[in-house]
């Protein structure tokens, strides 16, 4: 099948890729899938890297045009901008959702696309990256790590002691665990950024420039609302150790290659955006 109508959302785990995906949603012209319970991660745990993908593009569409449930953050608090959009802590609903026959079908998970892609671009589907400055992307693994331990979950699989799907940082101190694991992922994003058949953008950039929206909706040849739905919610302020702060901006400094500015080897630390009037 013609893949020119899909495209990929992809980034630094907790860079506001879900966020984006929210954004873009604007059936029945153009569709976007979250996460897709799970079904990525699964199918890069059997195919690893591949063209295994395509199948399940087509299936998804498949299954939309013939008019059955899909996973959908449509109609949620966070789409509804009562909260802040969030893969982790909001279940998806299952629903029926209108289509256009030639709507374009965009998919987003953030670790397992990473991963792929070089076979994305080959096959020449778009891709949007999200990045975030390293101190907010690692503070939100950590949140969420003790959000998983106070829920009585163990830390071990878990972004906040350096693992995911895809990658397992060998390292003994957790510290080092969580900057080597921010690491891998800036250099998958490093190693594609120039592809012509992939954008990068910043999460910050939601709050400071009125046109990243139609630059993200032009490169990817899309309609768009013309303004964000839902609006960008405000960072959760940092909870890491002043000390932990500190070694992430020495040790993150590869992010230099991704926009964020850094002086005599080390990371400027970043304060909170400010929401613009035009949010």
């Amino acid at each position: 099948m013609n893949q020119s109508k899909n495209f990929v959302l992809t980034g630094m785990p907790r860079s506001g890729t879900t966020y984006l995906a929210c954004v873009l949603y604007y059936p029945p012209h153009v569709i976007t899938i979250s996460e897709a319970k799970g079904c990525w991660k699964h199918g890069f745990q059997q195919h690893g890297k591949g063209t295994w993908f395509v199948q399940m593009f087509d299936e998804f569409r498949t299954n939309i045009l013939q008019g059955k449930n899909v996973p959908t953050f449509e109609g949620t608090p966070g789409f509804l901008g009562h909260t802040r959009v969030d893969t982790w802590n909001q279940k998806k609903i299952m629903r029926r959702i209108e289509a256009h026959p030639d709507f374009a079908l965009g998919m987003k998970n953030p670790e397992v696309f990473l991963e792929l892609l070089e076979s994305f671009s080959r096959a020449e589907i778009r891709c949007v990256i999200t990045v975030r400055h390293p101190l907010f992307v690692i503070n939100s693994w950590v949140k969420r790590g003790e959000q998983q331990v106070a829920r009585g979950k163990s830390l071990e699989h878990t972004f906040a002691n350096g693992k995911s799907v895809t990658y397992h940082s060998p390292l003994p101190d957790v510290v080092d665990r969580r900057i080597d694991l921010h690491n891998y992922f800036a250099r998958h994003i490093i190693r594609y950024k120039h592809d012509p058949n992939i954008m990068l953008i910043r999460y910050e950039d939601w709050f400071t420039d009125p046109q990243q929206l139609s630059r993200v909706c032009h490169f990817l040849e899309i309609p768009s609302l013309g303004y964000l739905r839902p609006a960008p919610l405000l960072p959760d302020p940092l909870i890491l150790a002043r000390d932990e702060q500190a070694r992430i901006l020495r040790g993150c400094s590869i992010a230099e290659e991704l926009g964020y500015p850094v002086k005599n080897h080390t990371l400027k630390a970043q304060n909170l955006p400010v929401r613009k009037p035009y949010l």
